[in-house]
């Protein structure tokens, strides 16, 4: 792996872990709105598969140490990895980028449906409303602010990747 590659992969998972810290709402059980999934659109739309499996492993696992909430290892992947690896790796999916990213966004909400069932004795209704409250807000705001900026954004990124 290049120079060049390493630190776009550090760029986008430290820009996604701090901006998962600047909540605009957050729940009182936990979950918040924030902007850390434009870092990772951007990733998935731009990088391939395995360098988008590296992102997500390193910004879940930071995501972790700068504050996460651990009951065990299988509630840590279903609210930590699973989620971000299934927003990175939308392109496996064979639609336009934004059709991608909406389903693998609701997945990765389903993510968090099944924890909330599982660790959080939450009933699958409950699970559903509560964590749509914010994710959905959440897919909303990153998906309108991306689509704003991507164009642009990936024109620079692609004219200094060839480089």
């Amino acid at each position: 792996m290049k120079t060049r590659e390493m630190v776009n992969i550090a760029m986008i998972a430290v820009l996604a872990s701090v901006l998962s810290l600047f909540e605009l709402f957050r729940m009182p059980r936990g979950g918040s709105v924030t902007l850390y999934l434009i870092p990772l659109f951007f990733a998935a739309v731009n990088e391939g598969l395995k360098t988008n499996v590296i992102i997500a492993t390193i910004t879940a696992t930071l995501q972790i140490l700068l504050g996460g909430y651990i009951l065990n290892p299988i509630q840590i992947i279903l609210d930590y990895y699973l989620p971000v690896l299934l927003i990175c790796t939308s392109q496996i999916f064979p639609f336009n980028r934004y059709v991608n990213l909406g389903i693998s966004s609701l997945l990765a909400m389903g993510s968090y449906v099944v924890s909330g069932m599982l660790f959080f004795d939450v009933p699958f209704v409950a699970s559903i409303i509560y964590n749509a409250s914010f994710f959905v807000p959440t897919i909303i705001l990153n998906m309108i602010v991306f689509a704003a900026i991507n164009p642009r954004l990936s024109k620079v990124y692609k004219a200094n990747h060839t480089v």
